[in-house]
């Protein structure tokens, strides 16, 4: 189904109209029924309409249906932060604070890093995606359809092949354009993060390569 109040930039992949969803299953708005891969983009672990979760979301409408925590602070949120910071394998306190969507996420770790560090650069990686806000798209590992006929970027930000047992591309082969990205694009002394995907989702679904997050860790100590 198309609407002249919806935009031409969000490019629909499947052309269906869904109406309503169970478990790990949808139907459109013509009945047909169809077992749901997509699981809005990877944030359904639990299906649809789970009913712990159904009662959760009633339960908090009945007493507080949103509140900006900055203006004032409410105890879900803290209950929430809380919990996922003891879930972080760390051994040092965490904090930090909810967004809106992983591109705001990723443009406040950006913020956060550089007056952390009083540096600039970012290294990324081929085929990664981390949102479609002007710094994001930056980050994004590909040029179609993010980066066509939007003119410079916030930078700097550089790029390295994306080391997976999926892909071909070694943790050697890795670790040598990123030797090679020092010695001749950026001095490591500028950099002030790297961001990757532990598994990239739109490069096809792969798991980076466990030996080159612990060389790289290495590497930039």
């Amino acid at each position: 189904m198309s609407s002249e109040s919806i935009s031409r930039s969000i490019n629909v992949v499947h052309p269906v109209t869904l109406s309503h969803g169970k478990n790990a299953e949808v139907w459109d708005t013509e009945g047909k029924r169809y077992i749901d891969f997509v699981g809005g983009i990877g944030v359904l672990n639990l299906g649809h309409c789970h009913p712990r979760i159904v009662e959760a979301i009633r339960d908090q409408a009945t007493r507080l249906t949103h509140y900006a925590f900055n203006a004032a602070p409410h105890q879900p949120y803290i209950d929430l932060m809380e919990r996922l910071s003891a879930f972080i394998p760390v051994d040092y306190p965490v904090s930090g604070m909810l967004t809106n969507s992983g591109a705001e996420a990723a443009e406040n770790a950006l913020k956060i890093v550089r007056g952390a560090t009083g540096r600039s650069a970012v290294i990324a990686f081929d085929g990664a995606f981390h949102g479609r806000t002007l710094a994001t798209l930056n980050l994004n590992g590909k040029v179609a359809p993010y980066k066509q006929k939007v003119g410079l970027l916030p930078g700097p930000v550089y790029h390295l092949p994306y080391p997976s047992h999926d892909n071909g591309v070694t943790c050697a082969e890795a670790l040598k354009a990123m030797d090679r990205l020092f010695s001749v694009e950026i001095d490591i002394a500028d950099v002030a993060c790297f961001i990757f995907e532990p598994v990239q989702g739109e490069a096809g679904f792969l798991a980076m390569d466990p030996a080159f997050a612990q060389s790289a860790a290495t590497f930039v100590r």
